[in-house]
């Protein structure tokens, strides 16, 4: 039941105008600016080689959970990033415009997450609420790396 309310959500949202309001912004002006914002705030990979160097010594189990969603995060953060830096070339016309990247597009205008960012962290939240808390995880990873549970 709730696939289908989803399904149906996003068909109305799909058969909503595709125009921007406001001062003059275009798409494609207002999609790059939210590139560029979550460009700025989404964290680089955390460095995996050096967390696994600095818990070396402590035979904790949990280690094995921290370097598994290191690693998981990771992957998702260096596929957003590049996945955002494509698509502010591809708005300006350096890149072609891919399928992913059109569909990234679209979701980044509707305020939506893209389906590939959902896969290494899913969620149902919209797309604000989300980088916040994603940054919010990361630097959890980062400060458990860091020090002791």
């Amino acid at each position: 039941q709730i696939e289908d309310t989803v399904e149906l959500l996003e068909s109305i949202l799909m058969m909503q105008p595709r125009v921007a309001g406001g001062a003059g912004s275009t798409r494609e002006e207002i999609v790059d600016n939210l590139a560029k914002d979550l460009l700025d705030q989404v964290p680089v990979p955390l460095d995996l080689a050096a967390i696994m160097k600095s818990k070396q010594d402590d035979p904790s189990a949990l280690h094995v959970v921290l370097f598994q969603e290191t690693e998981r995060y990771n992957i998702m953060l260096g596929g957003v990033r590049r996945q955002l830096a494509e698509l502010r070339k591809a708005v300006k016309g350096i890149v072609v415009m891919t399928a992913e990247l059109d569909e990234i597009f679209v979701c980044l205008f509707d305020g939506r997450i893209p389906a590939a960012w959902l896969k290494g962290y899913p969620s149902l939240k919209t797309l604000a609420p989300w980088a916040a808390e994603l940054i919010e995880r990361i630097k959890q990873l980062s400060e458990w790396s860091a020090g002791t549970y």
